[in-house]
């Protein structure tokens, strides 16, 4: 059975549910959860969504959003404070996506490439050594890891994620036919790609 508390503002929430088993599953929010969401959302309708139209418009991106979000820390949400995040989980990272994408999907989405696309691999995958040199620096918000994803299977993304993977784990490319690119074009971006 579904327990769903209806909200003021006419949105439901889901509390919890209960499974074949008759386990509870418990959804609601810890109070830090609820914290983090806080939190951003107040910085992202303050700095972020003021420049959202005029970002979309022109198709830019905004280094200024960026390093106030690294000021907060929220570059380092999912990752342990060894590798310079804050310790968050997943549920409290993935709310500061949802928040920030609501004042302005494509910051929304470029934070979201920037952790999961550009630092996560290297928590997962990568050495020690790596982890030090890479991944400290992006959940730290100093640098910020990209992925380009270039000519024929450009967008076939899982095998792609695959390779990626396969290749910090690894140390080198898996196939021959793929190329990897490492390389520092700007002061605070790495680029990954094939």
């Amino acid at each position: 059975f579904l327990k769903i508390k209806n909200k003021p503002t006419s949105r439901f929430e889901l509390i919890s549910v209960k499974t074949k088993g008759g386990n509870l599953m418990n959804f609601e929010l810890t109070k830090e959860q609820q914290m983090i969401r806080d939190m951003v959302r107040e910085f992202a309708q303050a700095e972020i969504a003021p420049y959202a139209r005029e970002l979309d418009e022109k198709h830019e991106f905004r280094k200024e959003s960026f390093d106030k979000m690294a000021e907060l820390g929220l570059f380092g949400i999912p990752f342990p404070e060894q590798y310079g995040g804050s310790g968050g989980d997943t549920v409290s990272y993935a709310l500061a996506v949802e928040e920030i994408g609501r004042a302005c999907g494509g910051t929304g989405l470029s934070y979201a490439a920037a952790v999961s696309l550009g630092a996560t691999p290297f928590y997962n995958f990568g050495t020690e050594e790596q982890k030090q040199e890479y991944l400290v620096p992006m959940a730290q918000g100093k640098t910020f890891g990209l992925i380009r994803f270039a000519k024929t299977n450009a967008f076939d993304f899982p095998r792609r994620s695959f390779i990626f993977s396969l290749f910090f784990k690894t140390g080198k490319p898996p196939f021959g036919s793929v190329k990897f690119v490492m390389g520092r074009f700007h002061k605070s971006f790495y680029l990954f790609g094939s």
